[in-house]
């Protein structure tokens, strides 16, 4: 049992990794076939509080939260059967959208929270396979929220920023844009 672990995948294929349950922070991968959960290879850095992303047989794992609690910005790709440790994030920070947007080739990771209480990201950095690279910020930086889409059309909203918040951001692949707000503020 564990809690803000990291998701990838559709209802019948669904890959569930990492997570904590405090003060811990756990590797475990769990494969769902539509039918029942089974355990498969860990990650190679237990980590919580991450960016998670893509399909239960090619996924992305990105920053996070590790033991002891610090933030990291290194990531993994999973190919099916295992974790490789790939190029890490330029930002070390947590409490990235734990199902992003995109797959493990073309990812996208925005927000979160870096070092110290009350500091949040606005950051957004895109994966090409290879390496992450720095584009335009959120307009607004925050936590704790969802996301959906691919790595050139998402929409990110709810989320952190010392409350919960309504804040609804499309993403056209170059800038975000303010949408309209979901009707209830919310987070994780």
């Amino acid at each position: 049992a564990r809690a803000f672990g990291m998701g990838a995948g559709t209802t019948d294929a669904n890959l569930y990794y990492g997570g904590s349950a405090a003060p811990t922070y756990y590797g475990q991968t769990e494969n769902y076939n539509g039918t029942s959960w089974t355990e498969v290879a860990d990650l190679n850095t237990g980590r919580g509080s991450a960016g998670g992303m893509g399909t239960s047989t090619a996924a992305l794992c990105a920053g996070g939260r590790v033991s002891p609690p610090t933030d990291t910005s290194s990531s993994e790709t999973w190919d099916g059967s295992s974790w490789t440790e790939g190029n890490d994030l330029n930002s070390e920070r947590y409490s990235i959208a734990n199902k992003g947007a995109g797959t493990s080739t073309a990812g996208l990771c925005a927000g979160g929270r870096n070092k110290g209480p009350g500091s949040y990201d606005a950051l957004n950095e895109e994966y090409d396979g290879t390496s992450w690279s720095e584009v335009n910020d959120l307009n607004t930086a925050r936590s704790g929220f969802a996301a959906a889409g691919t790595q050139t059309s998402a929409l990110y909203f709810s989320g952190y920023t010392g409350s919960n918040q309504d804040l609804n951001e499309s993403w056209n692949g170059n800038v975000w844009t303010e949408v309209n707000d979901l009707n209830t503020a919310r987070r994780a």
